[in-house]
């Protein structure tokens, strides 16, 4: 008899399909690991993961080799997989430098083992290990770089908390090491921005974000000239200038040179350094930026009007405040922050910030009759208003703050460019504390002719915007502060003087990795909420100041016996608890809304992904039940 041939059955064939599958799928994933490392898809909304074109027009500026040196322990997961990620994409992205420098950029990577010679390598070139829980060894993740003219630069510790920074830092070193001249700038300011030593306080990281790319040096005292290789000055907040300091600036600005001004019509941070230590006397007030270059302002055709901040109630900080006995959370005005939407976009020094944050800051305005133009950088929102500062300059209640606040719906700006023809602030000459000459050689006919060439000046009316507290958070191991932003002021203040100084290859990279977005429907929903609140509250302290007063009357009247008054004070005890007992119940059902959207967003990302995959393979299913059984048909 004949063998029969059969084919196989299904399920073998299936056995055999899942098992080329696993084996296609392996060897299809070993070979994208191996040839694909260098593609990569950023599904980010700022492109916090795609090298930038500041990175490659920095890596093209690059005219002699530079090397950089990679200390990476190999247990670097024991301190946690947030070190283990970033030794990774450290190790890609400086694979990525390497390859677009066009081999200029040489790349040496290094495992300091304990009492090994590359740990004693990675201690000499500044880098500083982290204490291994596991055992008494030091765990290192950190970069050093050198130049063909023995310059040095060295990051001691690549933090987690600034993993979305890692771009900027890296081409931020590379920058350094390629163009070791830096731009001159002259700094002249009563801020303490390089720290106090005496003190033991720290610089200010904007200054430290400064001297990364500019030489940066501090004026004092009487300044009679500023030099001709300087080529921007910066004032941060000068106090009480004299006739001959206003006169040098006048004649820098005469020669063409390039300005960049925080002027604060009140300074938070000079405010509590006068008010010293406690049980000391306060020190007197003194003249605020806009008061001090109020000649040289009006020269320049702008304004900050004094003894007024700006307020913003959409970009309003939560602070605490104290309420009688009780501490509240309210929303401040007088402190906002602003996005996008508030940048000039088409501006390289703010189109690529995300967020900024003010504190007491005032507006800008343009002179009548002024022969410059103002071209805003940042302005304030459409809900902001102008506050006067005697609400806060002495404990400020930002509660009351905010049941007043009433939106003017202008648009106020907070930073502007003013360019055009000036003419000097001194046009009789050197006022008699500079002296007979005007320090430059210039003939004194020529003092109240116009500027050698257009002003160029960058104005920024708010001096607290640059202090720590207002965009940085310092945290990281013991003893190893790590600089975290949480907002762009210092970018800002990069940017800016990058565009006074003519360069704009790392303005693409400022800006980047910013990830504290607010939640708009939240955020309004919250502000609703808190503005009845505080509304009601007020109009509670009212009645329960009315009820004390005919309290008191009638004591003190001597119209009502005393049974009369215990009465009357049962009766106000009463309305005051039914008061309260309303305005709790007005606060939770505000509070709930927010509570109710918040459940709503958490259950749509939780349940919306599994929810389409499961609809998805039930449709799959039963279309394919539909074609078998349509195919059946068609073969009967």
């Amino acid at each position: 008899m004949a063998a029969t041939l059969r084919p196989p059955g299904r399920r073998p064939l299936a056995a055999l399909a899942c098992g080329l599958a696993v084996v296609l799928f392996v060897a299809l994933n070993t070979w994208a690991d191996r040839s694909l490392r260098s593609l990569r898809l950023d599904l980010t909304e700022d492109g916090a993961y795609t090298v930038s074109e500041g990175t490659r027009a920095v890596l093209a500026s690059i005219r002699e080799p530079i090397v950089l040196r990679l200390y990476a322990s190999a247990g670097l997961d024991a301190l946690g997989p947030d070190y283990a990620a970033l030794e990774k994409r450290t190790g890609e992205l400086l694979g990525e430098y390497r390859r677009m420098s066009g081999g200029l950029l040489r790349v040496e990577r290094f495992d300091p083992q304990a009492f090994s010679p590359e740990e004693d390598m990675a201690v000499a070139d500044g880098v500083q290990g982290v204490p291994n829980l596991l055992d008494d060894t030091r765990l290192f993740l950190g970069l050093s770089g050198t130049n063909s003219t023995d310059g040095r630069y060295t990051i001691p510790h690549l933090a987690p908390e600034r993993a979305a920074f890692l771009e900027y830092d890296l081409t931020r070193m590379v920058h350094d090491l390629a163009t070791p001249e830096k731009p001159r700038v002259a700094l002249i300011g009563d801020l303490p921005l390089a720290g106090d030593r005496v003190a033991r306080a720290r610089p200010w990281a904007v200054l430290e974000a400064a001297e990364r790319f500019f030489d940066v040096t501090q004026l004092f005292g009487d300044i009679r000239r500023i030099d001709d290789d300087i080529d921007i000055l910066w004032l941060a907040e000068p106090g009480a200038l004299g006739e001959a300091t206003l006169y040098a600036i006048d004649r820098f600005v005469m020669r063409g040179g390039r300005v960049l001004a925080f002027l604060d019509p009140f300074s938070e941070t000079l405010a509590a350094a006068r008010a010293g230590a406690p049980g000391r006397p306060p020190r007197p007030p003194g003249p605020t930026g806009p008061e001090t270059l109020a000649p040289l302002l009006e020269a320049w055709g702008v304004d900050i009007p004094a003894r007024t901040v700006v307020g913003d109630r959409a970009g309003a900080l939560k602070v605490q405040a104290t309420r009688g006995a009780n501490v509240v959370v309210t929303d401040y005005p007088v402190w906002f922050e602003v996005g996008r939407g508030a940048l000039a976009a088409d501006d390289p020094a703010t189109g690529t910030l995300a967020l900024l944050q003010f504190r007491s800051a005032g507006h800008i305005r343009a002179r009548e009759g002024a022969t410059t133009t103002v071209g805003p950088l940042v302005r304030a929102g459409p809900e902001a208003a102008e506050i006067d500062v005697a609400r806060i300059e002495y404990a400020p209640d930002p509660a009351a703050i905010l049941a007043d606040f009433a939106p003017t719906g202008e648009r106020y700006t907070l930073a502007a460019r003013v360019t055009g023809p000036v003419r000097s602030a001194f046009p009789d000459g050197p006022p008699d504390a500079a002296g007979d000459e005007a320090g430059d050689g210039a003939p004194l006919a020529e003092h109240g002719a116009g500027a050698a060439a257009p002003l160029a000046l960058i104005l920024v009316a708010d001096a607290d915007m640059l202090a720590d507290e207002a965009w940085v958070d310092n945290r990281g191991p013991p003893g190893q502060p790590v600089a975290a932003p949480f907002a762009n002021n210092g970018d800002l203040v990069v940017n800016l003087l990058d565009a006074l100084a003519g360069s704009d290859a790392m303005i693409g990279l400022r800006g980047r990795g910013v990830s504290d977005r607010r939640f708009v429907v939240l955020d309004e929903m919250a502000r609703r909420a808190e503005s009845q609140y505080r509304a009601k509250e007020r109009e509670l302290r009212r009645r329960i100041d009315e009820l004390q007063r005919e309290i008191d009357g009638l004591g003190a009247g001597g119209a009502a016996t005393g049974a009369a008054r215990q009465a009357a004070i049962r009766e106000a005890r009463d309305d005051m608890l039914d008061l309260r007992r309303e305005l709790r119940e007005v606060r939770f059902a505000l509070r709930k809304d927010v509570a109710d959207l918040k459940a709503r967003l958490t259950a749509l990302n939780i349940w919306a992904v599994p929810a389409a995959i499961g609809l998805f393979a039930v449709g799959f299913a039963l279309r394919r039940a539909w074609r078998n059984r349509a195919f059946r048909r068609a073969g009967a």
